[in-house]
């Protein structure tokens, strides 16, 4: 026997070879896996290659590549592959290559390449399909991975591995179809199945329902490891609840099953995130955590430690304690662990923040984005300009100086210290602007005082600057203010206060004003008039303004121009001008083009033209939801229930996600968030009270809940009413109210205006809400939703009931179809042996 393939002439073995190959491949192939073991990939190639063709075996072939993917070597791989494809026995069609090849590939991040490799394979096994499952979903294309897993029941069975993989990246609709099709196949006893099953569910989460679906898959394993215990507490704490995630740990505590670091973390979520849990339990476990930490020694990892002294300062509120566990720390403290201390500290004890921060800096770590937002939020704590201007330094050094969150947190630490020139240096300097970004800059020019009083009360610059801010905070009279009162404008100061009266509805004034404008307009100028136009029904007003942009080359029609006329001609349902437009545009229509001509189908009902605008949209933006919910709401207007029901499916399986509601109102200088349903806020039952005690008023005054507001998954008129009260703008509202009356009675201000900021549309319910609200409260109510300014005021809108021509065509539906649901419904009947369709109408919001 040869002892060392290395030691071997390959020339002078060449005649031994037809001979006895076997030994000599063997040799090669022990060789090479020897030298992988002991990670000497370059000399295992370099032995392979000069090893005669003859001896170059699709074993050592097979050796290699998972040598490659074993350790991710993605150019040995492909020159591996690119000589093997030049080979003169032509291992190319080897389905044991193939399979390698795949995996070598997924597990290097080129998805692309494994596949071009599996769509060229003459015959494939399960290894085959599975390995480019798993490929796809390591890299969380679900698309294409329930895709392939589909195609591949039409060739071969798959195992649980096929069954796992495709589970860890599906959604919940897809992953319902494996769970039934695992039953089917007796695949859900095998423990790999059933706990990708209970972290599908989990991370599918759908307010707890999801949460004891992976709890009945968890109780029916005969055999349940450290890893299914660990996915069914992470699928409760994902679901929200928290007593039974924590519920679960204590089982597995009662039957001696052993915990690792993964189980300590996701308890430790359950406890700062779930909300169903009362401070005297979380501390209870809190302590239990902590001593089980410190027994196991995992008290000496940073992310256990980490995560509580999170609990301890978030949740408990006591930060002596998790200063404690911090300093005990020292040998294991990473930036996770000291960005976790400096945001305990940072509103409790700023000035121990900065402290800390400086001590971070001194131990050589490099702070993250995180870092930043926390300290930064000392520094307006402490109210010092230095320390803001050395953080300032140091997020600029460390590459976030364009991060709109951070250069947010920087403008309100600026305003707190005094610094108005540094607020609007970062405020001018931002590259993109939210929110956030002009609230901050309002509030720094509380400031419109100390702009006089410091002099620069005739500066141009400053006082556009003014009219954007109070502009998008819902200050028109002050915009107006500002405006008049300025010396000299130039383009951007009349493009700022035409805007303004574009963003609140103020169609009378804008006009005029434009008019008056004694500067040539310019693009921006046109984009503010034609909204405006567009928003108000001035069709003909519009078109004029739109043809006269023809008339020089420095206005002529951008997209958003288009964007803009398609709008106003679609809301007017002029579709046939709209279409001509588009058709006559000189350059490709935009996502914002087809959104527009997509919207203004939904509110009349042109199913063809609207189908053409999702499709264009789904092509252009595939994850954007609004091509399939407004399909979904044209398809149910008309009456056709099972396309509505297949649009919204559509979404949910290839992972397309609503942007959930969120509404914000501030009061006593701090911005309460709030979402549909009440999560998130641990005063949601007090909440509840006040708004169904306005409801029940309001109720007295005529108000009725508008139903096809209400999901389409609803069944139940109760149910409808009860997820239209909960909409979050009208959390928001009952909590103003409800702390309005608090102030009052400890001797505050009352609030006169009550503002309410909501990321997504309002809905016809909730104008309809807020409008009789402003009547019997005796207040203003200002909503700005995410396309303007609502001022509701004695039962009146400024947007002069725009939703008013959406809602009566709405209400006109069921009369339109009612005959079609009644012909559906019999068609039905008929087509499947008595099993009716029971599609119910409503409209997504």
């Amino acid at each position: 026997m040869i002892a060392s393939v290395s030691h071997i002439s390959f020339g002078s073995l060449k005649r031994f070879i037809s001979a006895s190959p076997s030994p000599l491949n063997h040799e090669l192939v022990e060789r090479l896996r020897k030298l992988v073991r002991s990670n000497d990939l370059q000399r295992a190639f370099s032995l392979f290659y000069s090893a005669p063709l003859e001896l170059q075996s699709h074993q050592a072939y097979g050796a290699l590549f998972q040598a490659c993917a074993e350790q991710r070597n993605l150019r040995h791989g492909v020159t591996l592959h690119h000589h093997m494809l030049s080979h003169p026995y032509s291992y190319s069609n080897d389905l044991f290559l193939a399979n390698h090849l795949i995996t070598m590939y997924t597990k290097c991040g080129k998805i692309s390449y494994a596949r071009k490799v599996f769509d060229e394979m003459p015959e494939r096994n399960v290894v085959s399909w599975t390995s480019l499952i798993t490929g796809y979903a390591k890299a969380g294309d679900e698309r294409e991975g329930f895709s392939l897993f589909s195609a591949m029941l039409a060739h071969c069975l798959p195992n649980e591995f096929a069954v796992s993989s495709v589970l860890t990246s599906c959604r919940y609709e897809a992953g319902k179809q494996v769970h039934g099709l695992a039953l089917k196949l007796g695949l859900h006893c095998s423990v790999y199945v059933a706990n990708a099953l209970i972290s599908m569910y989990g991370r599918c989460g759908r307010d707890g329902a999801a949460g004891y679906e992976a709890w009945t898959v968890f109780e029916a394993m005969e055999f349940k490891n450290l890893v299914a215990w660990n996915s069914m507490i992470a699928a409760f704490q994902c679901c929200n609840l928290g007593k039974e995630s924590v519920g679960v740990f204590m089982q597995m505590r009662s039957e001696g099953v052993g915990f690792d670091r993964a189980t300590l973390l996701n308890v430790c979520s359950s406890l700062y995130k779930s909300s169903d849990l009362v401070p005297d339990e979380v501390s209870k476990c809190c302590l239990q955590l902590h001593c089980l930490s410190v027994k196991s020694g995992f008290v000496t990892q940073a992310e256990v430690a980490t995560a509580l002294v999170k609990v301890y300062s978030e949740v408990l509120g006591e930060f002596s304690d998790c200063y404690k566990l911090f300093m005990e720390m020292s040998h294991c403290r990473d930036i996770v662990a000291w960005t976790g201390i400096i945001t305990a500290f940072a509103v409790y004890d700023p000035e121990m923040a900065i402290h800390l921060f400086g001590q971070l800096r001194q131990e050589k770590l490099s702070p993250d984005w995180y870092t930043f937002t926390s300290v930064l939020k000392a520094c307006a704590g402490l109210v010092t300009a230095r320390q803001a201007l050395t953080i300032h330094a140091q997020v600029i050094k460390g590459g976030f100086g364009a991060d709109t969150v951070l250069n947010n947190s920087l403008i309100h630490a600026y305003a707190k210290c005094g610094s108005l020139d540094l607020c609007k240096r970062v405020f001018d300097d931002m590259d993109s602007r939210d929110v956030v970004s002009w609230n901050s800059m309002l509030k720094a020019y509380s400031l419109h005082g100390q702009v006089i009083k410091g002099g620069f009360g005739a500066d141009t610059v400053l006082n556009n600057s003014l009219i954007h801010a109070y502009a998008k905070c819902g200050s028109l009279d002050l915009c107006k203010r500002v405006f008049d009162d300025m010396d000299s404008r130039d383009v951007v100061s009349w493009n700022s206060m035409l805007k303004a009266y574009s963003l609140h509805g103020q169609v009378d004034s804008i006009l005029p004003v434009f008019r008056q404008m004694d500067i040539k307009p310019d693009s921006a100028t046109f984009i503010a008039l034609l909204s405006a136009c567009s928003h108000a029904g001035r069709v003909e007003e519009g078109m004029k303004i739109y043809r006269s942009m023809f008339e020089e080359p420095e206005t002529l029609p951008q997209l958003n121009h288009y964007a803009c006329v398609i709008d106003m001609l679609g809301r007017a349902e002029r579709f046939t001008e709209a279409e001509e437009v588009i058709k006559q545009m000189p350059m490709v229509p935009d996502a914002v083009v087809w959104s527009a001509l997509l919207g203004s189908c939904r509110k009349h009902g042109n199913t063809h033209l609207g189908k053409l605008a999702a499709d264009k949209l789904k092509e252009l933006e595939p994850t954007n939801s609004l091509s399939y919910i407004q399909m979904s709401n044209i398809y149910s207007a008309e009456g056709s229930f099972n396309e509505a029901g297949k649009s919204r499916k559509e979404m949910e399986t290839w992972r397309v996600k609503k942007e959930p509601g969120l509404s914000w109102t501030e009061i006593g200088n701090k911005v309460h968030e709030f979402a549909s349903g009440g999560r998130r806020r641990a005063d949601r039952e007090a909440i509840y009270k006040e708004l169904e005690r306005l409801i029940g008023r309001l109720k007295e005054m005529g108000y009725v809940p508008e139903m096809r507001s209400a999901l389409q998954d609803i069944e139940e008129e109760e149910q409808k009413e009860e997820h239209l009260l909960h909409h979050s703008e009208k959390l928001a509202l009952a909590f103003a109210v409800m702390e309005g009356r608090r102030r009052s009675h400890d001797g505050g201000v009352a609030m006169n205006v009550i503002q309410i900021m909501k990321n997504i549309r309002i809905c016809i319910d909730c104008h309809n809400f807020m409008k009789l609200a402003s009547k019997l409260l005796g207040k203003e109510i200002l909503v700005r939703d995410s396309n303007r300014f609502h001022h509701f005021k004695d039962s009146s809108c400024s947007c002069n009931d725009y939703w008013k021509l959406i809602h009566e065509f709405q209400k006109s539906i069921p009369l339109v179809v009612a005959a079609k649901v009644e012909r559906s419904r019999s068609k039905s009947t008929v087509d499947n042996n008595g099993d009716k369709d029971e599609g119910s109408y409503n409209v997504l919001t």
